[in-house]
């Protein structure tokens, strides 16, 4: 089942990068008594910096 979510969230972050800046892994959250995840990315612009609109993006899955 994790595998599953592995993949989900991938393919979700893969589709969100080709329409959206580049996003930079910042670190990610996780629980040993459950499949909880929260992901925290840092949204960059072409230039490099750090996207002043939207600078942090997080996932939970």
């Amino acid at each position: 089942m994790k595998k599953i979510f592995t993949l989900c969230f991938l393919f979700l972050l893969s589709a969100v990068s080709l329409y959206a800046d580049k996003t930079v892994n910042l670190f990610v959250i996780e629980r040993s008594k459950n499949a909880n995840v929260v992901n925290y990315d840092a949204v960059l612009t072409d230039a490099g910096k750090i996207n002043e609109k939207s600078p942090i993006v997080f996932l939970k899955r």
